[in-house]
């Protein structure tokens, strides 16, 4: 009987402590001051690049589709609940299409003139780079979290266009001309921007400090500015003329993805 009463205290004690092992990991999310967040995941245009231009719509990658790596999150509670997050995501965007952009302008002299148009550099994938801050509300339950947050921040554009050049000799005449289609310095190199994004994280920890976790992100770019200057020169005039085109649209995207996250007390 004496054996009995001691098994039984001793699977009450385990019991006991395997129910407040459980509850520690649960408040253990509740507690921790910081979370690390690594994600990758694809970006879906909302609204695009708004532009009549068919030459510019060809030209730039801007508001086409593409995917991130590494989205990098750190996020600080200066409570229980509230904090602020620190986000860092990289996208990069999906290759222009330069021939259609390069046939674009072929089109516009191919009755009068000869043309030779040498092929454009070709345009690299854009780099776009979004840093964002702003406060984040942390709701949970047993091993679930959610992270809505608002976060506001700059983009940095980059490697967005190609340059063209065509040669034109007179068909039934004996003028000749160089153009030259240049994205502005500004533009062609590196442009900030601003940026706005709601956003909601999922997380579900499998360990006390290790977790998997979804995100969406709503980005809005109220303004883009993107520039080119068109240069004529006329042999048979001995002359040179020169163009510049300014465009200015917002843009809106959604992003997906999924990754791991620590939570660091």
């Amino acid at each position: 009987m004496k054996a009995y009463f001691l098994f039984l205290a001793a699977m009450l004690c385990c019991i006991s402590r395997i129910e407040a092992q459980k509850k520690e990991q649960l408040d253990y999310a509740e507690q921790s001051k910081f979370i690390l967040s690594l994600e990758a995941g694809g970006l879906i245009p909302v609204h695009g690049f708004s532009s009549q231009d068919p030459f510019l719509k060809n030209a730039t990658n801007i508001d086409k589709g593409g995917g991130f790596f590494p989205l990098t999150r750190v996020t600080y509670f200066f409570s229980k609940k509230w904090g602020a997050e620190f986000e860092f995501l990289p996208w990069i965007l999906k290759p222009s299409n330069t021939g259609q952009a390069q046939q674009y302008l072929i089109n516009q002299y191919i009755s009068k003139y000869y043309v030779n148009a040498s092929s454009p550099m070709t345009n690299p994938d854009a780099l776009v780079v979004s840093f964002m801050i702003g406060p984040t509300y942390k709701i949970t339950s047993g091993r679930f979290m959610i992270l809505p947050k608002l976060l506001f921040g700059i983009n940095s554009y980059d490697g967005m266009m190609s340059n063209y050049s065509l040669h034109l000799k007179e068909k039934n005449g004996n003028e000749i001309i160089d153009n030259q289609y240049n994205w502005n310095q500004d533009a062609s190199s590196t442009q900030v921007g601003w940026v706005l994004s709601p956003t909601c994280s999922f997380s579900y920890r499998l360990l006390r400090r290790i977790g998997i976790n979804v995100s969406a992100n709503y980005l809005y770019c109220p303004s883009v500015r993107i520039t080119y200057t068109t240069t004529e020169q006329n042999y048979k005039l001995q002359q040179q003329t020169s163009q510049t085109y300014v465009y200015k649209s917002s843009l809106q995207n959604v992003t997906v993805g999924a990754g791991i996250s620590f939570l660091i007390k």
